[in-house]
Protein backbone atom coordinates (compact mmCIF):
# COMPACT_ATOMS: atom_id res chain seq x y z
CA UNK A 1 0.00 0.00 0.00
CA UNK A 2 1.81 3.27 -0.77
CA UNK A 3 1.67 6.24 1.51
CA UNK A 4 0.84 9.80 -0.20
CA UNK A 5 1.72 12.88 2.26
CA UNK A 6 0.24 16.10 1.71
CA UNK A 7 3.84 17.93 1.21
CA UNK A 8 4.95 15.04 -1.40
CA UNK A 9 1.03 15.88 -3.38
CA UNK A 10 1.93 19.45 -3.28
CA UNK A 11 5.21 20.27 -3.69
CA UNK A 12 4.91 17.57 -7.03
CA UNK A 13 1.90 19.90 -8.51
CA UNK A 14 3.48 23.21 -7.53
CA UNK A 15 7.06 21.68 -9.26
CA UNK A 16 4.55 20.92 -12.04
CA UNK A 17 2.88 23.92 -13.14
CA UNK A 18 5.67 25.66 -12.76
CA UNK A 19 7.91 24.13 -15.33
CA UNK A 20 4.87 23.33 -18.07
CA UNK A 21 4.47 27.76 -17.83
CA UNK A 22 8.24 27.98 -18.42
CA UNK A 23 8.91 25.11 -20.99
CA UNK A 24 7.60 24.66 -23.93
CA UNK A 25 6.82 21.09 -24.82
CA UNK A 26 8.72 18.81 -27.27
CA UNK A 27 6.00 17.35 -29.23
CA UNK A 28 4.48 20.79 -29.87
CA UNK A 29 7.76 21.88 -31.11
CA UNK A 30 8.06 19.08 -33.57
CA UNK A 31 4.47 19.50 -34.26
CA UNK A 32 5.28 22.71 -35.54
CA UNK A 33 8.39 22.08 -37.53
CA UNK A 34 5.96 19.39 -39.25
CA UNK A 35 3.61 21.72 -40.12
CA UNK A 36 6.30 24.23 -41.54
CA UNK A 37 7.42 21.66 -43.35
CA UNK A 38 4.28 20.30 -45.29
CA UNK A 39 3.16 23.41 -45.22
CA UNK A 40 2.25 24.89 -49.16
CA UNK A 41 1.03 28.20 -48.71
CA UNK A 42 4.40 29.94 -48.36
CA UNK A 43 2.59 33.05 -46.74
CA UNK A 44 1.03 30.57 -43.68
CA UNK A 45 4.86 28.61 -43.77
CA UNK A 46 6.38 32.01 -43.15
CA UNK A 47 4.34 32.28 -40.16
CA UNK A 48 4.56 29.27 -38.86
CA UNK A 49 8.21 29.50 -38.68
CA UNK A 50 7.65 32.76 -37.30
CA UNK A 51 5.77 31.07 -34.33
CA UNK A 52 8.13 28.09 -34.78
CA UNK A 53 11.48 31.21 -33.75
CA UNK A 54 9.59 32.79 -31.25
CA UNK A 55 8.45 29.31 -29.27
CA UNK A 56 11.78 28.61 -29.67
CA UNK A 57 13.64 32.26 -28.23
CA UNK A 58 15.64 32.57 -25.38
CA UNK A 59 13.69 33.74 -22.72
CA UNK A 60 14.56 35.40 -19.42
CA UNK A 61 14.79 33.65 -16.26
CA UNK A 62 12.21 33.31 -15.21
CA UNK A 63 10.12 34.54 -18.02
CA UNK A 64 6.57 32.87 -18.58
CA UNK A 65 6.59 30.87 -22.16
CA UNK A 66 3.01 31.78 -22.80
CA UNK A 67 0.14 34.92 -20.94
CA UNK A 68 -0.38 34.38 -17.85
CA UNK A 69 -2.48 31.08 -17.33
CA UNK A 70 -5.92 31.85 -15.91
CA UNK A 71 -6.60 28.82 -14.25
CA UNK A 72 -5.59 25.52 -13.67
CA UNK A 73 -6.97 21.96 -14.52
CA UNK A 74 -5.53 18.68 -12.55
CA UNK A 75 -6.86 15.37 -13.84
CA UNK A 76 -6.11 12.57 -11.03
CA UNK A 77 -6.58 9.07 -11.48
CA UNK A 78 -6.40 8.13 -7.56
CA UNK A 79 -5.39 4.07 -6.91
CA UNK A 80 -8.13 2.14 -4.71
CA UNK A 81 -5.05 1.29 -2.19
CA UNK A 82 -3.74 4.39 -1.65
CA UNK A 83 -3.63 5.98 1.94
CA UNK A 84 -3.48 9.82 2.49
CA UNK A 85 -0.97 10.83 5.38
CA UNK A 86 -0.79 13.85 6.63
CA UNK A 87 -3.50 16.23 5.52
CA UNK A 88 -4.71 18.96 7.31
CA UNK A 89 -7.64 19.44 4.93
CA UNK A 90 -9.25 18.33 1.66
CA UNK A 91 -7.58 17.66 -1.88
CA UNK A 92 -8.58 20.55 -3.49
CA UNK A 93 -7.17 22.35 -0.75
CA UNK A 94 -3.63 20.85 -1.46
CA UNK A 95 -3.78 20.70 -5.07
CA UNK A 96 -4.34 24.72 -4.68
CA UNK A 97 -1.58 24.85 -2.18
CA UNK A 98 0.60 23.74 -4.92
CA UNK A 99 -0.86 25.82 -7.92
CA UNK A 100 -0.72 28.66 -5.33
CA UNK A 101 2.84 28.52 -4.34
CA UNK A 102 3.55 27.94 -8.29
CA UNK A 103 1.86 31.57 -8.66
CA UNK A 104 3.59 32.94 -6.39
CA UNK A 105 7.32 31.53 -7.40
CA UNK A 106 5.91 33.64 -10.88
CA UNK A 107 5.55 36.71 -8.99
CA UNK A 108 8.40 36.94 -7.95
CA UNK A 109 10.97 35.63 -10.41
CA UNK A 110 9.04 37.85 -13.21
CA UNK A 111 11.53 40.78 -14.23
CA UNK A 112 10.33 44.21 -12.91
CA UNK A 113 7.70 46.14 -14.09
CA UNK A 114 10.27 48.38 -15.81
CA UNK A 115 11.15 46.03 -17.84
CA UNK A 116 8.73 43.13 -18.39
CA UNK A 117 6.50 42.95 -21.30
CA UNK A 118 2.57 42.54 -20.73
CA UNK A 119 2.42 39.10 -21.07
CA UNK A 120 5.92 38.01 -18.95
CA UNK A 121 4.48 39.57 -15.75
CA UNK A 122 2.64 37.72 -13.13
CA UNK A 123 0.75 39.68 -10.55
CA UNK A 124 1.84 39.84 -7.30
CA UNK A 125 0.16 37.80 -5.09
CA UNK A 126 -2.38 36.71 -7.75
CA UNK A 127 -3.42 32.58 -7.92
CA UNK A 128 -5.50 30.82 -10.03
CA UNK A 129 -8.83 29.09 -9.87
CA UNK A 130 -8.11 25.20 -9.50
CA UNK A 131 -10.47 23.07 -11.05
CA UNK A 132 -9.97 18.60 -10.06
CA UNK A 133 -11.53 16.16 -11.76
CA UNK A 134 -10.96 12.98 -10.34
CA UNK A 135 -12.02 8.84 -10.55
CA UNK A 136 -11.06 5.96 -8.51
CA UNK A 137 -8.75 3.43 -10.08
CA UNK A 138 -7.41 0.38 -9.12
CA UNK A 139 -3.67 -0.09 -7.80
CA UNK A 140 -1.43 1.85 -5.94
CA UNK A 141 -0.46 5.12 -7.34
CA UNK A 142 -1.83 8.11 -7.97
CA UNK A 143 -1.46 9.73 -11.55
CA UNK A 144 -2.25 13.21 -11.88
CA UNK A 145 -1.85 15.82 -15.22
CA UNK A 146 -1.59 19.30 -14.51
CA UNK A 147 -2.50 21.70 -17.08
CA UNK A 148 -3.02 25.59 -17.41
CA UNK A 149 -5.45 26.77 -19.45
CA UNK A 150 -6.55 30.63 -20.93
CA UNK A 151 -9.84 32.01 -20.87
CA UNK A 152 -9.71 32.74 -24.01
CA UNK A 153 -9.18 29.40 -25.22
CA UNK A 154 -11.97 28.23 -22.58
CA UNK A 155 -14.08 31.27 -24.72
CA UNK A 156 -13.56 29.02 -28.21
CA UNK A 157 -15.27 25.89 -26.57
CA UNK A 158 -18.61 24.96 -28.16
CA UNK A 159 -21.11 21.91 -27.53
CA UNK A 160 -23.35 20.80 -30.00
CA UNK A 161 -25.75 18.36 -30.58
CA UNK A 162 -26.42 15.78 -34.09
CA UNK A 163 -28.46 13.12 -34.77
CA UNK A 164 -26.47 9.90 -34.75
CA UNK A 165 -26.95 9.57 -38.55
CA UNK A 166 -25.21 12.89 -39.29
CA UNK A 167 -21.10 13.38 -40.05
CA UNK A 168 -19.16 14.16 -37.24
CA UNK A 169 -16.80 15.36 -39.50
CA UNK A 170 -19.23 17.51 -40.99
CA UNK A 171 -20.60 18.68 -38.16
CA UNK A 172 -17.27 19.86 -36.90
CA UNK A 173 -16.21 21.71 -40.14
CA UNK A 174 -19.27 23.54 -40.20
CA UNK A 175 -18.92 24.90 -36.42
CA UNK A 176 -15.40 25.74 -36.81
CA UNK A 177 -16.06 27.46 -40.45
CA UNK A 178 -18.52 29.75 -38.47
CA UNK A 179 -15.42 30.41 -35.95
CA UNK A 180 -12.57 30.87 -38.54
CA UNK A 181 -12.61 34.75 -37.75
CA UNK A 182 -10.85 33.77 -34.32
CA UNK A 183 -7.82 31.83 -35.55
CA UNK A 184 -4.82 33.55 -35.00
CA UNK A 185 -2.25 31.20 -33.60
CA UNK A 186 -1.82 27.27 -34.96
CA UNK A 187 -4.54 25.12 -32.21
CA UNK A 188 -5.02 21.52 -31.24
CA UNK A 189 -8.25 20.58 -31.46
CA UNK A 190 -9.78 18.31 -28.76
CA UNK A 191 -13.21 16.71 -29.63
CA UNK A 192 -15.44 15.02 -27.10
CA UNK A 193 -18.62 12.76 -28.62
CA UNK A 194 -20.90 10.93 -26.90
CA UNK A 195 -22.64 10.28 -23.20
CA UNK A 196 -24.30 12.98 -21.75
CA UNK A 197 -23.15 16.54 -22.71
CA UNK A 198 -21.03 16.98 -19.87
CA UNK A 199 -19.11 13.67 -20.58
CA UNK A 200 -18.80 15.00 -24.18
CA UNK A 201 -17.77 18.48 -22.65
CA UNK A 202 -14.93 16.40 -20.07
CA UNK A 203 -13.57 13.93 -22.64
CA UNK A 204 -12.97 16.76 -24.81
CA UNK A 205 -11.31 18.35 -21.93
CA UNK A 206 -8.94 15.22 -21.26
CA UNK A 207 -7.69 14.30 -24.88
CA UNK A 208 -6.05 17.74 -24.98
CA UNK A 209 -3.70 16.49 -22.57
CA UNK A 210 -2.18 13.54 -24.59
CA UNK A 211 0.64 13.93 -26.94
CA UNK A 212 1.05 15.64 -30.39
CA UNK A 213 1.16 12.52 -32.69
CA UNK A 214 -0.74 13.34 -35.64
CA UNK A 215 2.52 13.47 -37.85
CA UNK A 216 3.04 9.58 -36.90
CA UNK A 217 -0.55 8.97 -37.13
CA UNK A 218 -0.37 10.43 -40.98
CA UNK A 219 3.29 8.55 -41.42
CA UNK A 220 1.70 4.92 -40.25
CA UNK A 221 -1.87 5.39 -41.78
CA UNK A 222 -5.06 5.00 -39.32
CA UNK A 223 -6.06 1.90 -38.08
CA UNK A 224 -9.08 2.51 -36.41
CA UNK A 225 -12.11 4.45 -36.71
CA UNK A 226 -11.30 6.92 -34.46
CA UNK A 227 -8.10 7.80 -36.32
CA UNK A 228 -9.69 7.84 -39.53
CA UNK A 229 -12.02 10.53 -38.38
CA UNK A 230 -8.87 12.22 -36.43
CA UNK A 231 -6.97 12.39 -40.31
CA UNK A 232 -10.12 13.52 -42.13
CA UNK A 233 -10.72 16.18 -39.85
CA UNK A 234 -6.95 17.33 -40.05
CA UNK A 235 -7.24 17.12 -43.35
CA UNK A 236 -10.04 18.73 -44.20
CA UNK A 237 -9.46 21.86 -41.64
CA UNK A 238 -6.06 22.07 -43.00
CA UNK A 239 -7.39 22.49 -46.77
CA UNK A 240 -9.74 25.24 -46.52
CA UNK A 241 -9.51 27.43 -49.35
CA UNK A 242 -6.87 30.34 -49.72
CA UNK A 243 -9.02 32.11 -52.33
CA UNK A 244 -10.75 34.34 -49.14
CA UNK A 245 -7.72 37.35 -48.32
CA UNK A 246 -9.01 37.05 -44.52
CA UNK A 247 -8.06 33.61 -44.63
CA UNK A 248 -5.15 33.40 -46.31
CA UNK A 249 -2.74 33.46 -42.94
CA UNK A 250 -5.19 30.71 -40.92
CA UNK A 251 -2.36 28.89 -38.84
CA UNK A 252 -2.70 25.17 -39.29
CA UNK A 253 -4.04 22.71 -37.20
CA UNK A 254 -1.59 20.55 -35.66
CA UNK A 255 -3.29 18.09 -34.17
CA UNK A 256 -6.66 16.72 -33.50
CA UNK A 257 -7.94 14.83 -31.23
CA UNK A 258 -10.96 12.89 -30.23
CA UNK A 259 -12.44 11.08 -27.51
CA UNK A 260 -15.87 8.86 -28.99
CA UNK A 261 -17.73 6.82 -26.87
CA UNK A 262 -19.75 4.24 -28.05
CA UNK A 263 -22.77 4.65 -26.36
CA UNK A 264 -26.21 5.03 -28.46
CA UNK A 265 -28.55 7.82 -27.75
CA UNK A 266 -31.11 9.57 -29.90
CA UNK A 267 -28.82 12.66 -30.13
CA UNK A 268 -25.29 12.56 -29.62
CA UNK A 269 -23.44 15.73 -27.67
CA UNK A 270 -20.70 16.97 -29.50
CA UNK A 271 -17.98 19.10 -27.39
CA UNK A 272 -15.20 21.22 -29.25
CA UNK A 273 -12.29 22.47 -27.58
CA UNK A 274 -9.10 24.23 -28.94
CA UNK A 275 -6.05 24.94 -27.50
CA UNK A 276 -4.15 27.86 -29.11
CA UNK A 277 -0.62 28.42 -28.59
CA UNK A 278 1.83 26.37 -26.55
CA UNK A 279 0.37 23.58 -24.78
CA UNK A 280 1.07 23.68 -20.94
CA UNK A 281 0.30 20.25 -19.55
CA UNK A 282 2.19 17.38 -18.00
CA UNK A 283 1.77 14.13 -16.08
CA UNK A 284 3.44 12.35 -13.40
CA UNK A 285 3.11 9.69 -10.91
CA UNK A 286 2.80 9.75 -7.24
CA UNK A 287 4.08 5.96 -5.94
CA UNK A 288 4.57 6.69 -1.98
CA UNK A 289 8.45 7.39 -2.48
CA UNK A 290 8.27 11.15 -1.55
CA UNK A 291 7.54 14.67 -4.17
CA UNK A 292 8.63 14.27 -7.90
CA UNK A 293 10.89 16.55 -8.97
CA UNK A 294 11.38 17.31 -12.87
CA UNK A 295 14.35 17.72 -14.99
Amino acid sequence: MSVIQQNDLIESVAEAFVRINRVCPPDYEQALRTAATREQNPKRRDAVHGYLTECLSEKKEGELIASEPDMAVVFMRVGQDVHWSGFTGSLQESVSEGIGRACAEFSLSSPSRDDALPSSRFTAGRSVPVFIHWELVPGEQVQLTVAARSGQDESKTRLLMKDPQESIADSVLAQLNELREIFRFPFVLGIGVGGTAENAVLTARECLNDPLNMAELLDRGPQTSVENLRTEIFRRLNEFSDDAGSFVLRPPVLDVKIRLRSDRYPVWPICLMLETGIPRRMRFVLDGTGPVFFQ
